[in-house]
């Protein structure tokens, strides 16, 4: 996502282009307990690409019919409550660490 520009005017009123900082990232490690339904579905690479953070797949054990990981997320707050969300929302248990 590009930086967000804003202009404003100094004591002089010349314009001032300034890239405010970024929200804070933050890392939050969760265990994830996919369903025989859910481990079908590519739902880590999904929340990729639908939230803007990154994600540290820290271990993982997967059958057709179980998958656990522990994953690493890094980003803002919000996005990631809002990933997490959309992963309970997909049938996925999950479970800070």
């Amino acid at each position: 996502m590009p930086p967000v520009l804003e202009l404003t005017l100094d004591q002089g009123n010349q314009v001032v282009l300034t890239c405010p900082p970024r929200m804070a990232k933050e890392i939050k490690r969760y265990w994830l307990t996919f369903d025989a339904k859910s481990v079908q579905r590519p739902l880590v690479c999904e929340m990729s690409r639908k939230f803007d953070l990154v994600f540290d797949i820290r271990s993982a054990t997967v059958t057709p019919q179980l998958g656990l990981m522990a994953i690493e997320l890094r980003g803002e707050a919000k996005v990631i409550q809002s990933a997490v969300k959309w992963l309970v929302r997909q049938g996925v248990q999950v479970n800070p660490i």
